[in-house]
This record gives structure tokens, sequence and C-alpha cells, in this order.
């Protein structure tokens, strides 16, 4: 069971896209995911055929999120380094 701590869910301030960080104790991995709120790059006034596709991949793949990376622990800390960097930059 996968302890709620290893995973964090951040919201896009323009409100549309949200990214969910897990990290996997085992394969010490972590996985990065990529949302969009709603039908995604899909337009409101997308055609019923894209509509049904978009459903058909959710339901069969189960995949919601727009795409996903995965990050061993070498290049997480130079993620986490190049944040910290620009943070203290700011500040």
């Amino acid at each position: 069971m996968r302890n709620e701590d290893d995973k964090i869910i951040i919201e896009c301030d323009c409100g549309t896209h949200l990214l969910r960080t897990e990290f996997d104790e085992e394969d010490k991995l972590f996985y990065i995911a990529f949302y969009t709120y709603g039908n995604g790059n899909m337009s409101i006034r997308s055609n019923i055929w894209n509509r049904i596709k978009y459903a058909f991949q959710h339901i069969f793949t189960g995949k919601i999120f727009s795409d996903q990376m995965v990050l061993n622990q070498k290049e997480t800390k130079k993620l986490v380094d190049f944040i910290n960097d620009r943070i203290k930059l700011t500040h």
C-alpha cells in the first residue's frame, strides 16, 4: 500500500492544468503526470467523433492524463536543485 505522503498534486495558476507527482518507494522512481481539466486540447465545439474517441480512450486505457514522465533519483535531484536555485534568486 502506498503512503499518501508519497504523492502531491499541484494546480496551475491558469486553473486548467494539474501536475501529480508520486514516489515509488520500491523502485525509487518519481512518476509525474500532467492533467488538463475538461476536454484538454479539444475545443468545446469539437465534433462528436473526437469526443467519443476521448471517452473510449479513458474507458479502455484508464488514462486521463495528458502525458507522463518517470524520473530516477539523479534526474529528480537535478530538477529539485534547479527549482531551489531559481527560488533563491527570487527572494
